[in-house]
């Protein structure tokens, strides 16, 4: 059996994260979404083609670095027009494979391999069903964020894409379970997608094709427990400390980092070779930072911090559940909590980003012009690849700077900071 990814999205609710990269290459851990989705594969089946569109060449040559044991191919997606019309892409990729189904799953969410093996096992049953998907349940309040799937006794009977949040159709209100977008198909599967009529949004949706299938075929619906969608930047901070936390006892020092006297480091903390940590410094696991990196001196790094590789982490720098991309430097005096900062950044010396309402309420962002509620408590700000941060710089929670912008130094970051025509 082969899988098929598929990663061809241009992700805009991922903005600014998701303007230099698809968001299966973000980081969790230090390493891209896709490559992990790949490695939990792995003996699972026989071969992966992974369908790219936006920014189909950096998916490429993330791949390219993997072992050409890996037995990938990249299929492209010319135009964004479904989900089913990119699986449609993988037509000819998997016409070399003479088995009878295929696995599906999109590539910029995380899946537990427990799960995909529990799909797989449907296929092997006495009473083996036309088609399996996998859900998971979802607290009442994100259903409409997802398509929601009513089963009975285990078989597909409904599936609603993106209930509306208050109101509307019935389904949208009953208890249920939500749609993760992996799912065991026929292979005939391509020729249904060829025969389906577009949605009113002018796609061809893999939903579509799967109510389709459900009129002919039974589905069967197996529940899992470790779906971790990634549907905005916030929601990597809380995938980065499931992966995290399933890694701690796995978490080493690098015989080739070079930690000073007087240096604390408590709990289960990764560094990479080259890395050096500075006197003073006071790491407190889980943390993880990259490889060539200089932190420090006197640096506090908290729980759930990550920190890229070629980093500079400068004096008396305070880190705090925050994910660091690679090339990036804090300098000195910085505080920073929660927070996503990408690539190439430069924070100047004394930037404050906020992470904490003083009403106590949750922190709300801006994505596609609406204001989103991102339901935690805590939450810093989402800063893009190469912007420069000048010094003395506070940036209110929930606030984003697109990739390459500036701000002023002393300036109070009050509003995202996006290129003129920005969105």
């Amino acid at each position: 059996m082969k899988a098929v990814i598929l990663a061809a999205g241009a992700s805009t609710r991922c903005y600014p994260l998701t303007l230099s990269r698809p968001k299966p290459l973000l980081p969790l851990a230090n390493t891209p979404i896709l490559l992990r989705t790949i490695a939990m594969l792995d003996g699972l089946v026989d071969g992966i083609i992974v369908v790219a569109g936006y920014k189909a060449e950096l998916l490429k040559e993330s791949i390219r670095e993997l072992s050409s044991d890996a037995h990938i191919e990249v299929v492209l997606q010319d135009e964004p027009k479904g989900t089913g019309h990119a699986l449609l892409q993988a037509k000819d990729a998997c016409a070399e494979d003479t088995g009878e189904f295929i696995l599906v799953l999109n590539g910029d969410d995380l899946f537990a391999r427990a799960d995909l093996q529990a799909l797989l096992v449907t296929t092997k049953s006495d009473a083996r069903p036309g088609a399996a998907i996998l859900v998971q349940e979802v607290p009442a309040a994100e259903k409409h964020r997802f398509g929601m799937v009513r089963a009975k006794e285990g078989i597909l009977v409904a599936l609603e894409e993106k209930p509306p949040q208050q109101g509307g159709a019935e389904l949208a209100t009953e208890p249920g379970s939500a749609y993760t977008g992996a799912a065991i198909l026929p292979s005939s599967v391509f020729t249904l997608l060829e025969s389906l009529e577009p949605s009113p949004r002018g796609e061809l949706e893999l939903t579509d094709a799967l109510l389709a299938l459900n009129k002919t075929r039974p589905i069967s619906v197996v529940t899992g427990f470790g779906w971790l969608p990634l549907a905005y930047p916030w929601d990597l901070l809380v995938a980065n400390r499931a992966v995290m936390g399933a890694m701690v006892e796995d978490l080493t020092i690098s015989p080739e980092a070079e930690i000073e006297n007087g240096a604390t480091i408590k709990g289960p903390v990764a560094i990479g070779k080259g890395t050096r940590v500075l006197a003073g410094s006071y790491i407190e696991g889980p943390v993880m930072i990259g490889e060539d990196c200089l932190i420090g001196p006197n640096c506090y790094l908290r729980p759930w911090t990550c920190i890229g590789d070629d980093c500079h982490i400068g004096q008396a720098v305070e880190l705090k559940s925050t994910l660091v991309f690679d090339q990036t430097n804090i300098a000195h005096l910085s505080y920073v909590g929660d927070s996503i900062i990408g690539e190439g950044v430069n924070l100047g010396a004394g930037t404050i980003v906020a992470n904490l309402r003083h009403d106590g309420g949750t922190v709300k962002s801006m994505v596609r012009g609406k204001l989103v509620d991102t339901g935690l408590r805590k939450f810093g700000a989402v800063i893009g690849d190469n912007a420069k941060v000048g010094i003395h710089t506070s940036i209110l929670p929930g606030r984003k700077l697109w990739p390459q912008t500036h701000t002023r130094p002393a300036q109070v970051v009050e509003r995202d900071i996006m290129p003129e025509g920005g969105a």
